[in-house]
């Protein structure tokens, strides 16, 4: 698929926004909302962004099981933007099957927005990476989420990542478990930092909601994370508006 078509796809998404947002005024079949996560680092899959508290905002319109959205995080060293589509189908009394497509941009790297030049370009690889994924996530008695990702254009070494979530409730908090791993990429390993298979994120997450009156209430979380194969480890703590 060449850069133009991909410019197409982000039109489109852009459109079916805008189209929900309108759709949610008029008639209300579209629930929207939109919010922001403040984290003292942003950490993703392992690896640390910015090295420095940062905003994440995000906005989200939502029709039966499908969702899009876009999802920002800000700090003073680091931005990015993802514009993401999903859709999911539960199977009856059973899993619920998602898939997904996300468009990564980094404002910060200088490259206009509709810059979709692929790696191989001989100007330069473009400022989008465009990743589709699958989430299978396990009934209410067996809360386990299986997921798989794997970049599709603008990365040379087309890198996977995998990751097995669990959660639980324990009284007021709750509890996530996350194993994450990348089969590693020869041509690019720099993306998850492994020409291999390794583990590079072992998360421990818990959160509460805490209410301060009837109207208003603050959910807050403290998650530590361990990359193994580059041997560093994260605490990170955040609230949400």
């Amino acid at each position: 698929m060449n850069k133009f078509n991909y410019r197409i796809i982000s039109a489109l998404l852009l459109v079916i926004s805008v189209f929900s947002l309108n759709s949610a005024a008029a008639e209300n079949p579209v629930s929207v909302t939109a919010g922001a996560t403040f984290v003292s680092r942003y950490n993703w899959r392992g690896s640390d962004y910015g090295a420095a508290a940062s905003i994440q905002p995000a906005l989200t319109a939502t029709y039966k099981g499908l969702n899009v959205g876009f999802w920002g995080s800000y700090s003073p060293n680091f931005e990015e933007i993802d514009t993401w589509a999903s859709y999911s189908y539960q199977v009856p009394n059973s899993i619920t099957i998602t898939g997904v497509v996300t468009d990564y941009f980094f404002p910060d790297m200088g490259l206009e927005l509709f810059n979709y030049n692929n790696w191989d370009d001989p100007d330069g690889a473009g400022a989008h990476t465009i990743e589709l994924g699958a989430v299978i996530a396990g009934p209410e008695k067996l809360p386990l989420v299986f997921s798989a990702y794997v970049n599709v254009y603008n990365d040379e070494g087309k890198n996977k990542y995998f990751q097995l979530d669990y959660n639980a409730t324990l009284g007021e908090n709750t509890l996530g478990l996350t194993v994450g791993a990348t089969s590693g990429s020869k041509k690019n390993p720099s993306y998850y930092g492994s020409d291999d298979f390794a583990i590079i994120n072992l998360g421990a997450k818990v959160g509460r909601t805490i209410e301060f009156t009837d109207k208003f209430s603050l959910p807050v979380f403290g998650q530590f994370i361990v990359n193994p194969n580059a041997e560093q480890a994260y605490m990170v703590f955040g609230f949400s508006l």
